[in-house]
């Protein structure tokens, strides 16, 4: 069975897992906390296929996945007219918390990058892209 990369987010202070010690060369996101790359089983390597298993894959001890542990479905990617690529999800996330949302923004967003020849791409949530650009937000403000 296939296999592809993805990231999976280890708390800071939580657990340990084989590379640990290089912590220096991971992402940092949220509070201080780690973007770990990590292998899946997956059906095919493309994006879609990615996307759907990394939704349902349950981590090992150690690490966490915010796109499963948040309820979120993959629907689908579509290219728009000025060539960006459109990826849609849906679900209604809780976050608990300020490091919270920047972890799970970072995973989506990073693992995206891996796949994604144009690093230009908008998030839609719902269908809506205010809706996945403003989670966080707790000014009111976001546009």
């Amino acid at each position: 069975k296939p296999e592809a990369s993805v990231f999976l987010v280890a708390y800071e202070g939580e657990g340990d897992f084989p590379g640990m010690q290089q912590s220096g060369s991971y992402l940092r996101v949220g509070c201080a906390d780690m973007l770990v790359p990590y292998d899946i089983p997956v059906v095919s390597t493309r994006l879609k296929s990615v996307l759907t298993a990394l939704t349902q894959f349950a981590p090992p001890q150690g690490l966490h996945n915010p796109l499963k542990e948040k309820g979120i479905t993959f629907l689908g990617l579509q290219e728009d007219e000025r060539g960006r690529d459109i990826i849609f999800l849906e679900g209604h996330p809780t976050f608990g918390g300020i490091c919270d949302t920047p972890r799970f923004k970072a995973q989506i967003e990073e693992t995206l990058k891996l796949y994604l020849m144009k690093q230009k791409f908008e998030i839609r949530l719902n269908s809506d892209a205010k809706a996945y650009r403003c989670l966080g937000d707790l000014s009111g403000r976001c546009k």
